[in-house]
């Protein structure tokens, strides 16, 4: 329930703080040994609200979310719930169709959660 709870906290939370020119795919083919740019490189940052239950019980969780995306899509960044005082590293990656998978470190637990992002014509991402 908690790894859900997360899910629906994170893909719900992110918010852009840049946009990059277009957001066409830039992938080469790989024999032209050219690096491929993720349409997702660049940095988000933003508070989230996320409504959700714990045994039956209704809940909302409050936070921020920041994450930085790579040229690669390799991701990094934290999540500050301020509703359960915790606070968890972020590490996974965005592949080009918005596939996102993230690892989620809290001092004591780590969990996974898996999902697609798309990212807005403003420059956010949106979680699906």
């Amino acid at each position: 329930m908690f790894k859900s709870l997360l899910m629906f906290i994170f893909l719900l939370g992110i918010a852009s703080t840049t946009s990059t020119a277009g957001h066409t795919l830039n992938s080469l083919p790989a024999q032209d040994n050219q690096p491929v740019n993720s349409p997702y490189q660049g940095q988000y940052a933003g508070p989230f609200t996320a409504k959700g239950s714990v045994l039956g019980v209704a809940t909302e969780q409050v936070g921020k979310i920041s994450l930085s995306v790579n040229e690669e899509g390799d991701a990094t960044g934290k999540v500050d719930n301020y509703t359960s005082g915790t606070t968890a590293n972020l590490r996974g990656a965005i592949d080009e169709d918005g596939s996102i998978v993230l690892a989620v470190k809290y001092p004591t637990s780590t969990s996974t959660v898996k999902g697609t992002v798309k990212k807005t014509k403003d420059g956010h991402l949106k979680g699906y």
